[in-house]
């Protein structure tokens, strides 16, 4: 992520030259496809599984099996959000350097459904062994969730809306849509579903049951991939493709724009977890 900007830029570039690839998408107009499975079902299930995996639940699997609380899980957020809000700040930058035949946001979509699958599986994949090795594992998995994977999903897809056309009434709709796939929605399945998978899977809240919280939320974890698959095939950069001259100091606007709707969405979900943890 933190790889200066030339060489980088040329190996994205290479990466995604490929023709298999390119965006299902092919009109200058947003489509029925590109509204269903870009900016709505795929961004609504990336952030079910980000609920599911950050939510209170989270927190009962530290406390309750691996019995790690006080004032550790009190401080560790606080760090992770200063560590968060420069590496926002610094994948905004990134992402307005990348230049390549799927655009600039595109890519970073389909990098970090990896990272996503990974980073959540790790999360809970806490070893049994000694307190101090626990805590670094936590505070490493933690921070490479919640402040490098999924903060490159988020710079990425809050900067799909502004890329996506020049036409202001198809971008109001595309960011009406996508913000109804993941803001209540997501929230609203994961509470209905996360209990039944609970229960499907026999989690429990002792030390025994670790295994069974990380089969379980290695499950969701991975749910990011075909979720940011969708979203990536099924979206398209038509500011970014197309853009020249004038356009193109348009187009960095817009990517500091997004950086800073990132940065306001991401405190917004800081605030929805916290209404979680309450509840």
């Amino acid at each position: 992520m933190f790889y200066e900007g030339k060489t980088m830029n040329e190996r994205l570039a290479k990466r995604f030259s490929h023709s298999w690839l390119d965006s299902k998408i092919t009109k200058e107009d947003t489509q029925l496809s590109e509204k269903i499975w870009g900016y709505f079902t795929g961004p609504c299930f990336v952030y079910m599984a980000y609920y599911a995996i950050a939510g209170t639940y989270l927190t009962q699997f530290y406390t309750d099996v691996l019995g790690i609380g006080g004032i550790f899980m009190t401080l560790m957020p606080v760090f992770s959000k200063v560590v968060d809000a420069i590496t926002n700040i610094v994948m905004g930058r990134i992402i307005d350097q990348t230049h390549t035949r799927q655009g600039k946001a595109r890519p970073w979509i389909l990098i970090s459904g990896i990272l996503m699958a990974i980073a959540g599986c790790l999360l809970y994949m806490v070893p049994r062994a000694t307190y101090a090795v626990q805590i670094v594992w936590i505070i490493v998995s933690y921070n490479l969730y919640f402040a490098f994977a999924f903060t490159i999903y988020n710079m990425s897809h809050v900067l799909m809306v502004p890329l996506s056309t020049r036409d202001t009434k198809q971008r109001d709709g595309l960011a009406m849509l996508t913000s109804t796939g993941t803001t209540m929605l997501p929230g609203l399945l994961t509470t209905i579903i996360l209990p039944i998978m609970i229960r499907a899977f026999g989690v429990g809240s002792g030390a025994q049951s670790t295994w069974i919280w990380i089969r379980m939320m290695s499950v969701i974890s991975i749910l990011a991939l075909p979720a940011t698959l969708l979203e990536y095939y099924f979206t398209k950069e038509r500011v970014t493709l197309s853009g020249g001259g004038d356009e193109k100091k348009a187009e960095k606007n817009r990517v500091l724009q997004g950086t800073g709707i990132g940065l306001l969405s991401r405190q917004v979900l800081a605030h929805h977890h916290g209404l979680l943890y309450f509840i």
